[in-house]
């Protein structure tokens, strides 16, 4: 009985005081065409709610769309969301493939509307920083999740040894790299040109054929049935001020219901894949040269294919929609008034002026509060 009791109080200790170990944080590397479609935003915001939440460890932004507002809005985001520290990188644009642009993009309307403050952050090249980031990092621990064009991809795996690592870039990312999610492709027998894989083919030819790791790739037509609906943005109250409301505007006449195509790439990176979705058998692919897709079945193939059911689209829409729908842990209100602060209290803000002394009560608790200008 007695030892028991002494096991009991052992293990209750251990869990108050965090002993028994959290699942380790997922090492994300997110590779985006922001600017391209608003489902970027919607993405990226959701791997912020993840890493507010100690789910993964988000390692670097690499931008692959040659728009210059590009960076500078990921760097805002960065900013807004209160993970200024993550660092982003981008190709140059006369390496990246040229697209025609809607005039002005989302990025660039956020961006250049002097609602949120311009970062002084640094934007690295995406190529030195992958190199630079994957070897720091413990040997097959990183998810590189991928919902633009794959060109950085394709610019990694034929990188030269450098001062980061010895190994060219194949051999580092099968030494460093766990998975590959990606958006891309079409394999629902409609002979889809998907944008993703069209718009750069080289890179996808090489992506499909010489990546060293596992690639879960979620296709066209599964974050094609599966919305992020307009409604849900007037429930996000908690900034006057949004870059994601803003660049969700900017993109379409409102209102407008967004398909979740990048979004789907990012759970299966962070979340159990089985629990959102299907999974095709292991297989390859082939792209052709308009950007087709075939995937072939093959016992040793590296690839497999996202599939859902009605009920699995159901339940990944609302869990999107309340991802993005909480409050970040580290937002801050950056455009607060002169000379004065912010309480905050459970995600909640009241603003008090320069020099104030407050009594609170609260559930028979007194509160003095007192603030000055500085």
């Amino acid at each position: 009985m007695f030892s028991k009791t002494i096991l009991s109080l052992i293990a209750s200790a251990m869990l108050f005081t965090g002993s028994v170990a959290a699942a380790e944080p997922v090492r994300i590397i997110f590779e985006t065409d922001m600017g391209n479609d608003v489902d970027d935003v919607l993405a990226l915001d959701m791997l912020y709610k993840y890493q507010d939440a100690g789910k993964i460890q988000l390692l670097l932004i690499s931008n692959n769309k040659g728009n210059a507002y590009s960076a500078p809005f990921i760097h805002l985001m960065n900013d807004f969301y209160g993970w200024s520290g993550i660092p982003v990188a981008s190709s140059p644009a006369e390496l990246l493939p040229r697209q025609k642009e809607k005039q002005p993009s989302y990025v660039e309307a956020v961006a250049a509307s002097g609602v949120f403050p311009a970062s002084s952050a640094e934007t690295f090249d995406s190529v030195e920083k992958y190199r630079q980031v994957l070897a720091a990092q413990p040997d097959r621990s990183v998810v590189i999740v991928s919902v633009g064009l794959l060109s950085n991809l394709k610019r990694l795996l034929d990188s030269a040894p450098d001062r980061y690592s010895e190994l060219p870039g194949r051999e580092l990312v099968a030494r460093k790299v766990r998975l590959l999610t990606m958006m891309g492709g079409s394999f629902d027998g409609q002979r889809r040109r998907e944008f993703n894989i069209r718009i750069d083919i080289p890179a996808a030819r090489a992506v499909f054929g010489r990546w060293p790791t596992d690639i879960l790739v979620s296709p066209w037509e599964v974050g094609g049935q599966i919305f992020y609906r307009c409604a849900a943005l007037d429930k996000i109250g908690y900034a006057a001020q949004h870059p994601l409301k803003m660049a969700y505007a900017s993109y379409l006449p409102m209102p407008y219901d967004r398909e979740c195509w990048d979004q789907t790439a990012v759970m299966a990176g962070v979340e159990e894949p089985a629990k959102w979705f299907g999974l095709s058998s292991r297989g390859e692919v082939e792209v052709d040269e308009e950007g087709r897709t075939k995937f072939t079945p093959a016992p040793n193939g590296r690839i497999r294919i996202l599939q859902t059911t009605p009920g699995q689209r159901k339940k990944a829409e609302k869990y999107i929609m309340k991802l993005v729908g909480q409050t970040p842990e580290k937002y801050t209100n950056r455009k607060e008034p002169s000379g004065g602060i912010y309480l905050r209290r459970q995600r909640r803000q009241k603003f008090l002026p320069p020099l104030c002394v407050c009594l609170r009560r609260r559930r028979n608790r007194r509160f003095l509060l007192i603030f000055s200008h500085n």
